[in-house]
């Protein structure tokens, strides 16, 4: 099993979730992915796997197989970007095949 993770900018990653520790309320959480700068922010979460579809905030659609990623390791820089137009942000990621 697998999570995919996007943010605001397009960058994704794929990380397997047996590497992840279940945490209780107050505990010291993982640093799942490292982002570079503070503009851009996680913005969706989903399984890692199947049919993932895309909207931005400008209305453009997409959609890919999340298995075209290669599972990163934990902490690692999230290094795949999406080709977005200058000030354009992803606004949505859904998992189209359950």
């Amino acid at each position: 099993q697998s999570i995919l993770m996007a943010t605001t900018k397009g960058r994704l990653t794929r990380i397997a979730s047996s590497g992840l520790r279940l945490c209780q309320r107050g505990d010291l959480g993982e640093i799942a992915v490292c982002l570079e700068g503070n503009e851009d922010r996680v913005m969706a979460i989903c399984a890692g796997h199947g049919l993932v579809g895309l909207t931005t905030d400008r209305g453009r659609h997409g959609r890919f197989s999340a298995e075209d990623l290669a599972c990163k390791e934990l902490g690692e820089t999230l290094s795949d970007q999406l080709d977005l137009k200058a000030d354009e942000n992803l606004s949505n990621l859904v998992r189209l095949i359950q």
